[in-house]
C-alpha cells in the first residue's frame, strides 16, 4: 500500500494560536513570520516560541481543519498514512495520545515518527505517494532527493511563499488529499 506522510505543525495543527498568546504577553500585535527561523520577530518572542516547542502544552494546538479526521479516515482506506514530525522527542507520547483521541478510526502509534535528522532519511524508504509539509528546508531536501512532496503554503506560512513558483503546493491539507482521492476515482 502506498504511503501518504504528513507533517504536524502548520500542516495538520495550527501554531498561530500559540504564537498569538506569546505576542499578547508582550502587548505586541501578532503577525505571521516571513522567515522560517522567525528572525523577523522580536528576540524575546522568538525565544519564548522556541522554548514552547518543547513544552507539553504545545501538543494542544488545534487542528487547522476541524473535519480533517473524516477525510483522513477515507484516505486511510486506500493509503497508509504516516505522520512525520520534527517535534521534540519528549512530546511523542502526548502527541500520540492526542492523535488517538482525534483520529480513533485509523490512528495507531506506529504511524507517528519524530525525527531530529532530515525527513528524507526515513521518507526515502517508504513507498511514498507524497509527503505534505510547510518547511522550506524540508521541501528543498525532498526535492533534491527526488522524494514526492506537496508543500502546504497558506496565509499562515508566509515563510515559504517564495517557493511556490517552483514547487507543487496547496493551501490546506484537505485540498491535497482531495486531489489524491480524485486521481484514484
Amino acid at each position: 500500500m502506498k504511503v501518504i506522510s504528513i507533517d504536524l505543525d502548520n500542516t495538520l495543527y495550527l501554531n498561530k494560536a500559540a504564537y498569538e498568546r506569546i505576542f499578547k504577553k508582550y502587548n505586541i500585535p501578532y503577525y505571521p513570520s516571513k522567515r522560517w527561523d522567525l528572525k523577523d520577530y522580536p528576540e524575546k518572542i522568538r525565544n519564548d516560541i522556541f522554548e514552547m516547542f518543547s513544552q507539553k502544552a504545545y501538543v494542544d494546538q488545534p487542528l487547522i481543519e476541524e473535519d480533517i479526521g473524516k477525510l483522513l479516515t477515507e484516505v486511510s482506506k486506500i493509503y497508509d498514512i504516516k505522520f512525520v514530525s520534527s517535534r521534540d522527542a519528549s512530546l511523542f507520547l502526548a502527541t500520540a495520545r492526542k492523535m488517538l483521541i482525534e483520529f480513533p478510526e485509523f490512528f495507531t502509534i506506529d504511524r507517528l515518527f519524530f525525527l531530529k535528522s532530515k525527513k528524507s532519511s526515513i521518507l526515502k524508504y517508504m513507498d511514498l505517494e507524497t509527503h505534505f509539509d510547510d518547511s522550506p528546508g524540508v521541501i528543498e531536501d525532498l526535492k533534491s532527493n527526488k522524494i514526492n512532496y506537496t508543500m502546504i503554503s497558506s496565509d499562515d506560512t508566509l515563510y515559504n511563499h517564495d517557493l511556490r513558483k517552483d514547487n507543487p503546493y496547496v493551501e490546506k491539507l484537505s485540498d491535497g488529499l482531495i486531489q489524491i482521492l480524485n486521481k484514484q476515482r
